[in-house]
């Protein structure tokens, strides 16, 4: 709270205490650099903004700088502390590597938009989940291949997909966890007009991502990970 008055007032016998609470709005900026083999070096900035209005929402503006450059705009509704609805877009651009067998087969550059509208609803003390309709085009620029055998032509293509998600958290801290699990699940069912993919039923992706941490000593905790994903349905798309 940015402010916390009081008043004491007297009831026969007994006293009244009285708290008057002001809210705090918490603003941010973040600014952060990362590097890794494959980007090299990438710059991160982030900034959060909390309106002062009766419905409370929050802006969230988010960018990157490097090989995969992008800009990103969340616009936050919050019904309630457990509930909130949001509205999303974001602009790519990736330069990026595709390896089949630990041999680097080709480059591709692409830009890719992006616009989400979801809800999302802590269910219990653990267990979070969400909904939404999601919007991607994909548009390619460049392929460069190491050899003829993986030529292709891929054309510029956008997709509706539905999507569920459900989150159950039992860490006990969100930045460096000694104990506790995250298990994330979620599917995504992909189409070109709402209904279908290039006339047949609907592309499907699951995926499930699990991750614990278990101390060690007093300083040091293992945090061992796992990711999966599986598509369905026909003529998967090369997005």
């Amino acid at each position: 709270y940015s402010n916390i008055t009081y008043i004491i007032s007297k009831d026969g016998d007994a006293y009244d205490l009285d708290f008057t609470l002001e809210e705090s709005i918490p603003n941010a900026f973040n600014l952060g650099i990362r590097f890794d083999s494959e980007e090299i070096a990438a710059v991160q900035v982030n900034a959060v903004y909390q309106f002062k209005t009766h419905l409370p929402t929050k802006a969230i503006v988010t960018g990157r700088l490097g090989k995969r450059a992008n800009v990103r705009l969340d616009y936050l509704l919050l019904p309630s502390a457990l509930r909130s609805i949001n509205l999303s877009y974001m602009f790519q651009y990736t330069d990026m590597n595709i390896y089949d067998h630990g041999s680097r087969a080709y480059n591709t550059t692409y830009s890719q938009h992006f616009a989400d509208i979801g809800y999302s609803s802590i269910l219990n003390r653990n267990l979070r989940m969400g909904l939404g309709l999601r919007y991607e085009y994909y548009n390619y620029n460049t392929f460069l291949f190491s050899n003829s055998e993986h030529n292709m032509t891929v054309k510029p293509e956008g997709f509706f997909s539905y999507y569920g998600v459900l989150r159950y958290e039992t860490t006990d801290r969100k930045f460096y966890p000694t104990k506790g699990m995250s298990l994330q699940a979620d599917v995504s069912i992909y189409t070109d007009n709402l209904s279908s993919y290039n006339d047949n039923p609907p592309v499907g992706a699951a995926c499930v991502w699990w991750e614990g941490a278990y101390s060690l000593t007093r300083r040091f905790a293992l945090l061992p990970s796992f990711y999966g994903r599986v598509l369905f349905g026909k003529d998967s798309p090369y997005a």
